[in-house]
């Protein structure tokens, strides 16, 4: 329907966007703020130009300013720190990001190509 390729069926589309909005509504109203960010930046991208996502993109702008996503996005730094200084002080190679994507062995994370090898002792 966005490419033109089909004709636009304007009350399939109100309804889908509607239940779409609704979940990212509950997501927000649940506490779940970061959820319910990605189903909102989903549903302006999915329905723009099919519809007037004015109201969800200023949802966005609002959860993206809020405090529970500031905490989370600390939270987040903060954690991202502390593996970075385990793998520092374990003498582990940290793989390259590639959008967050890296190869597991043993559950240790190891960058493609490395010969990393570790001793696991279980008692």
């Amino acid at each position: 329907m966005k490419a033109g390729l089909k004709e636009q069926d304007v009350g399939f589309v109100e309804a889908e966007y509607q239940k779409n909005l609704k979940a990212a509504a509950d997501l927000e109203t649940s506490g779940r703020a970061l959820s319910a960010l990605h189903e909102y930046k989903s549903l302006a991208l999915d329905f723009k130009g099919l519809i007037d996502v004015a109201e969800v993109e200023e949802k966005i702008s609002v959860l993206k300013t809020s405090a529970d996503l500031q905490k989370l996005q600390k939270d987040k730094r903060t954690s991202e720190d502390n593996e970075l200084s385990a793998h520092t002080r374990l003498g582990l190679r940290l793989p390259p990001r590639r959008g967050g994507i890296c190869r597991h062995r043993g559950g240790i994370e190891v960058a493609p190509g490395s010969s990393a090898s570790v001793e696991v002792h279980v008692f």
